[in-house]
C-alpha cells in the first residue's frame, strides 16, 4: 500500500505487459518520423494485417506455427514498405497532407484484412501461440500468450537495437535522419533507406499485433484501436520523436501506470482522464526537446492548399465565383418546396457539416494548427444545448456555447503557442477520447479536493432526447423551418468568415502559419494570433454544436466518435486547406452524396478514407482549385520604379505604433550566445551612431547571424545587455522590438507563400495598427478607415518598389529577386536590420536607393571603401574579438574606444560598411 493506493505485484507485471506493445509501437513511430518526419497514424494497422492472416494459416491451413510466423513477419515488413512506395507521391507535399493520407491508409489495410484469402473463416476461436506455459503472480493467472509476450519483445528490442547501431543500414538510417541532404551527398539512397525504415516499422507493428491478438478474443482482427496508439504515441512524445530508448521506457511507464490506475480506479473515464493529462505534461516538459528537431519540412509545409486571400485581379473568375454563390444561395432557399421531411433533415445536415468544416478551415487551413479531435468541440455546444435548451433562450444560447467551446479549444491548444500543429494532432486526439470516454458519458463527475460535482456530460449518455425551442415566436420544431434556421446560421458563418478573410484576420493567421519567425520579426504577436485562431475556431464549432443537437434531436455519448473529426479533416482536405467555398463543397462531397444516392459499396467506398487517400494521392489539388485554375495570366515584368520617397515612418498616423521620433542608437554589451557548450558569439560589444549603415564581416559560422537573431529578439543570449536607445531589450520578444523599430530581415527571404504581394505588405501595416476581431467582424467605420489608410499606404510602396505589376502575385510564384525586393519593402517603413538582404544584381537595380535603407552584397567591393568604417569583423567561429582584446583597445571594461570604431589597423582586413541613409534609419547588414 501507498497511501490509498495499492500496488499488487500482478499489477505491476500486467502493466509490464502492457507496456512492452506500447513500446514496440512507439518504436515504430519514431522510427518512421526520424526518417521521413511523418507521424504515421496507419503504424497500428500495418500488423494487423500479418496477425489475421497469422490466424487464418495456422487455423484454417493448419501451416507449423514458425513457418507461417516468418511468412507473416515478412507481409507486415512488405506492408510497410508497400505503404512507404504508395505514399511516395506525396514525397514534396506537406507533411500534413502526408499524415491524414496515413489515416485513409489505414482503413485501406483494414478493408485488406476482411478478404477471404485474409480473414479466418472462425474469428471466435483462440488465437495460435506457441508454448503453452503460463505462471502465477499473486494469486492472478497469466496465459501462455502473457508468457510469449515477456519472452519475444525484449529480444525483439534487443535485435533492432543491434541492427540500428551496428548495421551499415541503420547507420545510413540515422544520417538521413540527422541530415538528409547531407546523407544524399555522401552517397545513401534516401528513398530506399526510407522504404527499408517503413519495412522495419512494419515488421515492428506485426509483431506487436501478434503478440496483441491473444488477448484480444476475436477483436485481433480489428486495428489496435486509437486508446493503444495514443498511448503509443504519447511513449513517442516523450522520446522527442528522436530517441528510442526514451521512448520505449516511456512505452513501459504508460503501462504500468495504466495497470495501476485500472487496479485501484475501475472507472474508464477516470483512467482516460489521467492517461490525457498525462500527455499533456509529457508535451509541455519535453517541449524543448521537440523543438530541436529539423524544422525544414515545417516552414512552408502548407502550400498545398489553396488561395485563402481573395485576389482581385481577374474579373472573369470574379464574376464566376459571385454567379456561383448567388446560383447556390437561390437554390438552396428554393430547395425545401421540393424536399421531403427526411431529405430536409438530410440537407440540414449538410449544412451543419459545412459550418462545423468553416471553423476546422479557420484553425487548420488558416493557422495551421491540425485538430483530430475537433469534433469534440461540437460536442461542447451539443452538451450545452442538451442542458440549457429548455431554460436559455436561442438567440443567447447560441453564443454561450460559442464562448465555452472557444474556452476549452484554448486551453488544449496552449501546447501548441510553443511546439508545431503536427505535435497539438496528438493532443487533439486524446481529447476526441476523453471527451465520448469520459466527459459525455458521465453525466455529473466529481471533482477532487472539493467535493463539488459538475454536470459537464449528457443528462442521459444511452440516448439524449430534446425538444426545439422557439426563435422569436417561431417553432422550430417542422423539419422544413429548422433548415432554414440552419441555413441562415451558415449563411452568417460563411459572411462573417469571409470578413476574416479579406479583411485582416486570416492574413495574420497565414503569416503565423507559414512564418512564424519572421511574421513575429515584422512585429506580428503570435501567441495572440495562435490563440485568436482557436478562439474564433472553437467559438464556431460550439455555435455548430448547438446545430448538431437541433436538428439530430436524439443522440449519445457514441455519436461524437472520433471518427467524426477525422470526417470533418477530411472535408477540410477535399476541398483545400484555407478555402471557405471549398470547406462547403467538401461537406456535400462527403454528407451529401451518401444523403443523396443512400449508403451503397460504392458511395462508402469514394466518401471513406480510402477515397481520401486517392483524392490525396492522384488529384494534383483542391476541389477549388482544381477548377478555378488562373492559366490566363503571364509573366509580370518590373517595371522601372519611380523616384520618390516613402513617407515618413517617423510620422504616425492616428492609432498607429509610435516608432522613434530621432534615429536610434544601437548598444550591445558583453553579448554572449551559447548552445550547449558551443559559444557561438562570445562577448560581442557593439555601438551603431544613429543614421549609419554598418555592415559585419566574417567567414562562415562566425556567428555573424546569430548575433542579429540575438539583437532582433529571436535567440536569448547568455548574457549582455541590448540597448535601443537607453531601452533594455533584452526580455522583449521579437514584435515587441518591432514595434520599437528593430526589424529583421533574412538571408533567405522568408515571406508568406500563400499570400500575395500585396497581403504581405499589409502584414506589416496590420503590426503597426492592429485591430480588434470584433470591430473587423462588424465592420465599424473605424476599422474601415484604418483598414482604407492601410491600403492607402500599401499602395505608395507598391508604387516606390515598382511591384505594382506583382501586387496580385503570391510570394510561391515570384522569383528569388523579386522576392527579395517585397520582403525589402516590407520592412522600408521600420528601422531595418537585415541579414545579406541583397544577394542578386537585379535587387540592388530594382530598388531605388533614396527610398528606403541602403543595401549592399556582404561581398560587395563598394563596402570595403566604406568611408565610415563604422562596424564589428568576426574573425573567428566564436564570434566577436576576446576580453583580453577589447581590454587592451577599450577603456579597461571592455568596451571598445570610441562610438563603436575599431581602428582600421587593428581589424585585421577590409572595412564594413558604412554610410548614411538620408531617411536616417539604422540598418545592420552583415
Amino acid at each position: 500500500m501507498i497511501g490509498t493506493i495499492s500496488v499488487p505485484a500482478a499489477t505491476l507485471v500486467q502493466g509490464l505487459i502492457l507496456g512492452l506493445n506500447y513500446g514496440l509501437l512507439a518504436l515504430g513511430l519514431v522510427l518512421v518520423y526520424r526518417t521521413s518526419r511523418v507521424l504515421n497514424f496507419a503504424h497500428g494497422e500495418l500488423g494487423v494485417v500479418a496477425a489475421v492472416l497469422l490466424a487464418k494459416l495456422v487455423n484454417d491451413y493448419h501451416i507449423s506455427y514458425w513457418p507461417a510466423l516468418v511468412l507473416c513477419l515478412a507481409v507486415g515488413a512488405g506492408v510497410g514498405g508497400l505503404s512507404e512506395l504508395a505514399l511516395r507521391r506525396l514525397f514534396d507535399r506537406p507533411r500534413l497532407l502526408v499524415m491524414v493520407a496515413t489515416i485513409g491508409l489505414e482503413q485501406i489495410l483494414f478493408v485488406a484484412t476482411l478478404l477471404p484469402f485474409v480473414r479466418p473463416k472462425h474469428l471466435f476461436g483462440s488465437y495460435p501461440v506457441p508454448i503453452h506455459a503460463h505462471f502465477t503472480v499473486g494469486g492472478e493467472r497469466f496465459l501462455p500468450g502473457d508468457t510469449f509476450t515477456l519472452i519475444v519483445a525484449p529480444i525483439v528490442v534487443a535485435a533492432f537495437a543491434i541492427f540500428f547501431i551496428r548495421s551499415a543500414y541503420g547507420l545510413a538510417m540515422r544520417a538521413m535522419a540527422e541530415n538528409g541532404e547531407s546523407a544524399r551527398l555522401a552517397g545513401i539512397w534516401i528513398k530506399r533507406t526510407s522504404t527499408l525504415a517503413w519495412m522495419l516499422a512494419g515488421l515492428l507493428s506485426a509483431v506487436t499485433a501478434i503478440l496483441a491478438s491473444p488477448g484480444r478474443a476475436n477483436a485481433f482482427s480489428q486495428a489496435l484501436g486509437p486508446e493503444l496508439l495514443l498511448r503509443a504515441l504519447a511513449a513517442a512524445l516523450i522520446g522527442a520523436m528522436t530517441s528510442f530508448v526514451v521512448a520505449f521506457l516511456a512505452g513501459i511507464g504508460l503501462g504500468v501506470l495504466e495497470s495501476v490506475l485500472v487496479w485501484n480506479v475501475r472507472q474508464a473515464s477516470t483512467v482516460e482522464v489521467a492517461m490525457f493529462v498525462v500527455l499533456l505534461i509529457a508535451l509541455l516538459l519535453r517541449v524543448r526537446a521537440l523543438r530541436k528537431g529539423s524544422r525544414a519540412e515545417e516552414r512552408s509545409a502548407w502550400s498545398f492548399g489553396s488561395s485563402v486571400i481573395r485576389v482581385t485581379g481577374n474579373a472573369a473568375r470574379e464574376r464566376l465565383r459571385r454567379g456561383a454563390l448567388v446560383g447556390a444561395g437561390i437554390l438552396a432557399l428554393v430547395l425545401p418546396a421540393v424536399l421531403d421531411n427526411s431529405r430536409a433533415f438530410l440537407v440540414s445536415r449538410i449544412f451543419v457539416f459545412a459550418v462545423i468544416a468553416v471553423s476546422l478551415t479557420i484553425l487548420t487551413g488558416w493557422a495551421g494548427q491540425l485538430s483530430l479531435g475537433h469534433f469534440a468541440l461540437v460536442a461542447i455546444g451539443a452538451v450545452v444545448t442538451a442542458r440549457l435548451v429548455d431554460h436559455v433562450n436561442l438567440v443567447l444560447l447560441l453564443p454561450l456555447a460559442g464562448l465555452i467551446s472557444a474556452a476549452v479549444a484554448i486551453v488544449v491548444g496552449l501546447p501548441a503557442l510553443r511546439i508545431r500543429g503536427l505535435y497539438l494532432a496528438v493532443t487533439t486526439l486524446g481529447l476526441a477520447l476523453l471527451m465520448q470516454v469520459a466527459v459525455l458519458a458521465t453525466p455529473c463527475a466529481r471533482i477532487p479536493l472539493f467535493g463539488w460535482h459538475a454536470c459537464t456530460g449528457l443528462p442521459d449518455p444511452a440516448s439524449t432526447l430534446i425538444r426545439r425551442p422557439r426563435l422569436l415566436g417561431v417553432d422550430l420544431g417542422p423539419q422544413h423551418t429548422m433548415y432554414y434556421f440552419v441555413l441562415g446560421v451558415l449563411a452568417l458563418t460563411l459572411l462573417v468568415a469571409r470578413v476574416w478573410r479579406d479583411h485582416g484576420v486570416a492574413r495574420d493567421l497565414l503569416a503565423v502559419r507559414d512564418n512564424e519567425v519572421g511574421a513575429a520579426a515584422t512585429g506580428v504577436r503570435v501567441v495572440r494570433a495562435k490563440l485568436m485562431a482557436f478562439a474564433l475556431s472553437g467559438f464556431l464549432a460550439g455555435v455548430a454544436g448547438v446545430c448538431f443537437a437541433l436538428v439530430t434531436e436524439r443522440f449519445k455519448a457514441s455519436t461524437f466518435d472520433p471518427s467524426q473529426s477525422i470526417l470533418v479533416v477530411a472535408m477540410v482536405i477535399i476541398g483545400g486547406l484555407g478555402s471557405i467555398e471549398g470547406a462547403v463543397l467538401g461537406a456535400l462531397y462527403l454528407v451529401g452524396i451518401p444523403a443523396a444516392f443512400g449508403s451503397g459499396p460504392t458511395v462508402q467506398f469514394i466518401t471513406s478514407g480510402v477515397g481520401l487517400t486517392i483524392f490525396i494521392l492522384f488529384l494534383p489539388g483542391d476541389a477549388v482549385s482544381a477548377g478555378l485554375q488562373d492559366r490566363s495570366a503571364g509573366p509580370a515584368r518590373m517595371t522601372a520604379p519611380a523616384v520618390q520617397p516613402v513617407r515618413d515612418a517617423t510620422r504616425p498616423r492616428g492609432g498607429e505604433t509610435e516608432l522613434p521620433r530621432t534615429p536610434a542608437g544601437l548598444e550591445v554589451y558583453d553579448l554572449v550566445v551559447a548552445f550547449g557548450g558551443l559559444l557561438a558569439v562570445n562577448g560581442v560589444d557593439l555601438s551603431i551612431q544613429p543614421g549609419s549603415t554598418v555592415g559585419i564581416l566574417g567567414p562562415n559560422g562566425s556567428g555573424k547571424t546569430t548575433l542579429l537573431d540575438a539583437v532582433s529578439g529571436l535567440l536569448r543570449p547568455a548574457s549582455g545587455l541590448v540597448h535601443l536607445d537607453g531601452v533594455d531589450l533584452v526580455d522583449y520578444l521579437p514584435e515587441d522590438r518591432a514595434a520599437l523599430g528593430v526589424v529583421r530581415s533574412f538571408q533567405d527571404c522568408r515571406l508568406y507563400p500563400e499570400l500575395t504581394v500585396e497581403d504581405t505588405l499589409m502584414v506589416a501595416e496590420d503590426a503597426r495598427r492592429p485591430l480588434g476581431v470584433l470591430s473587423s467582424t462588424l465592420r465599424l467605420p473605424a476599422a474601415r478607415r484604418a483598414e482604407n489608410d492601410k491600403r492607402q499606404t500599401v499602395d505608395e510602396v507598391l508604387d516606390a518598389f515598382g511591384l505594382e505589376p506583382f501586387r496580385h502575385r503570391r510570394i510561391d510564384q515570384l522569383s528569388t529577386g523579386t522576392r527579395r525586393v517585397v520582403d525589402l519593402a516590407a520592412a522600408a517603413r521600420r528601422a531595418h536590420r537585415g541579414d545579406r538582404p541583397t544577394r542578386g544584381r537585379g535587387v540592388r537595380t530594382a530598388h531605388p536607393r533614396p527610398a528606403g535603407p541602403h543595401r549592399h552584397d556582404h561581398r560587395d567591393r563598394r563596402a570595403r571603401r566604406s568611408p565610415d568604417g563604422v562596424g564589428v569583423r568576426f574573425p573567428g567561429c566564436h564570434g566577436g574579438r576576446t576580453r583580453r582584446q577589447r581590454r587592451s583597445d577599450g577603456d579597461g571594461a571592455g568596451r571598445p574606444r570610441g562610438p563603436g570604431r575599431i581602428p582600421r589597423g587593428e581589424r585585421g582586413g577590409p572595412g564594413p560598411v558604412g554610410t548614411r541613409s538620408p531617411t536616417g534609419r539604422l540598418t545592420l547588414l552583415s
